[in-house]
């Protein structure tokens, strides 16, 4: 294993030697983690190689996977119909170690699903696709492999804008940029209904940001806020953070730490992403560490709760004051369910 200061060596060069340029990927797993501190310093923005991102090849094949026709869309036998569709999904899933929108098969096979939950069915077609058995049997580790997916693309993303030294402006290439900003605007405008949207004079804290962190990004835009990332992976950690410089993004920090273990004092609101496990645990650590005034929780309803995991019952252990969620559309997945902290604090953590 290489220690810290030999990979510092590698990246930057020292004495005789020429600057040696490496993939990033290969740079995590020599040194193991590295301070996300030290990665926005001497990883140059050149490290990550455009050719090995098959660019073109994963565009096209995300092109033509967008013009598929969307399954499931008659009005005969569609909860079979979403029951077959849901089983594909995995079976592809399951059946290859490459996640990544590098594999066309795994982006065709994901652009249907999201595409299919997001058509509006009827309460009885939802429920009988829900609660058949095979999908029942399947919908957990079908949550981890759709969880190690949306990594993989945020990733490859991620990788894709510091290799092309990408403004904010570009970042408006990423398929689902405007999805991002959409579902902020309406976590926004929940919040401003509930008396408790952010602004400038606002510590904002984001737990699981994952290596492409726009709604965090998105949150500063639109609200002004200052924002804290929170990113328990440091793969994750890292790309995020040497974006974010890239950007300049000033008002944006990301920290390596566990939501469960991290310190919150300043925050006044705290969100926790859709795809982090141990909600609860997460929320008492914030509650203990910060005097919060709102808690929200990205949760899935309907169909689409077979792309992410519904709020579990954990959370009515922490009593708080329920202030419902914000709403959702045809291109939206994710809700906000909004909370106000009770009166009691000293939980254990």
């Amino acid at each position: 294993m290489f220690t810290t200061l030999m990979v510092l060596e590698l990246a930057l060069g020292t004495g005789l030697a020429a600057p040696v340029v490496e993939d990033l990927h290969l740079l995590q797993r020599r040194a193991g983690k590295l301070s996300t501190e030290l990665i926005a310093e001497v990883v140059p923005q050149g490290l990550v190689a455009a050719d090995q991102l098959d660019v073109k090849a994963v565009e096209a094949a995300h092109e033509e996977a967008t013009h598929v026709t969307t399954p499931c869309q008659s009005k005969e036998n569609c909860s079979q119909c979403i029951v077959a569709t849901v089983l594909d999904v995995f079976d592809v899933l399951q059946s290859t170690s490459d996640l990544s929108p590098m594999n066309a098969k795994v982006d065709k096979a994901l652009t249907a699903l999201v595409s299919m939950v997001l058509v509006p069915q009827p309460t009885a077609v939802v429920t009988a696709a829900l609660e058949d058995a095979q999908v029942r049997a399947i919908k957990k580790p079908l949550w981890h492999y759709l969880s190690e997916a949306e990594y993989e693309m945020e990733s490859w993303w991620a990788r894709r804008f510091l290799a092309e030294h990408v403004t904010m402006e570009g970042t408006s290439a990423f398929w689902y940029r405007e999805n991002y900003k959409e579902l902020t605007a309406l976590e926004l405008a929940h919040l401003q209904q509930v008396g408790h949207r952010p602004s400038a004079s606002d510590h904002v804290v984001f737990v699981g940001g994952g290596p492409l962190p726009f709604s965090a990004i998105e949150y500063m835009l639109q609200s002004g806020a200052k924002i804290t990332v929170v990113e328990q992976n440091p793969w994750a950690a890292q790309l995020s953070t040497v974006l974010i410089k890239q950007l300049g993004l000033k008002n944006v920090a990301v920290e390596y730490a566990s939501g469960e273990r991290f310190d919150y004092k300043g925050a006044t609101h705290l969100i926790v992403a859709a795809l982090v496990r141990h909600d609860d645990a997460v929320i008492r650590r914030a509650m203990d560490t910060a005097d919060l005034r709102m808690i929200g929780v990205r949760s899935a309803d309907g169909l689409r709760s077979l792309l992410y995991a519904p709020l579990d019952s954990s959370i009515d252990q922490l009593h708080l004051q329920p202030t419902g969620g914000s709403a959702v559309n045809e291109r939206v997945i994710n809700t906000l369910l909004t909370f106000e902290p009770g009166q009691s604090r000293g939980f254990d953590t």
